[in-house]
């Protein structure tokens, strides 16, 4: 009787496995096809793309003018186009670090040596900003974020 239950038991088992396998295989399909690719890297204190050579340090005190916000706002604004669907390849070269924009909805974490993807379709224009939401070190609150999105119609 036992043996017959974990017979049982073993098919289910390995029934699941076989359709998360598939699922997992099959999901890069079933999503959303980019138009546009942005691969970030999460180094300690700042993020940067590899295409595009793009990086973005936190923006010094002595640089900041009126209206800007101190702890948010970067050196080097990441553009992009709103209507139009954006895939963000994040990976880290050091530890665990999350690219976060939480007025966007957006949030991905970048693992070292593991490359996770997120499609995202911005639908209104405007500046954005955020930070890496995983505590990665000491001073992992001075990894700003900032997203203008833009279109011909704003």
């Amino acid at each position: 009787m036992c043996s017959l239950f974990l017979v049982i038991l073993m098919f289910f088992v390995v029934i699941l496995s076989i359709i998360i396998i598939l699922m997992l295989f099959f999901l890069g399909r079933i999503f959303r096809q980019s138009e546009l690719t942005l691969k970030v890297i999460g180094h300690h204190y700042e993020y940067g793309d590899s295409r595009l050579i793009f990086d973005s340090f936190i923006k010094p005190v002595d640089d900041l003018s009126l209206g800007d916000f101190r702890l948010f706002d970067v050196d080097n604004r990441c553009v992009l186009p709103v209507g139009v669907n954006i895939g963000f390849y994040c990976t880290s070269s050091d530890v665990i670090h999350s690219f976060a924009v939480p007025k966007c909805f957006v949030k991905i974490d970048a693992l070292n040596g593991l490359l996770t993807k997120i499609t995202f379709n911005f639908s209104c224009c405007g500046l954005f900003y955020g930070q890496c939401s995983e505590i990665c070190g000491a001073n992992h609150r001075f990894m700003p974020i900032a997203l203008e999105l833009t279109s011909l119609e704003c």
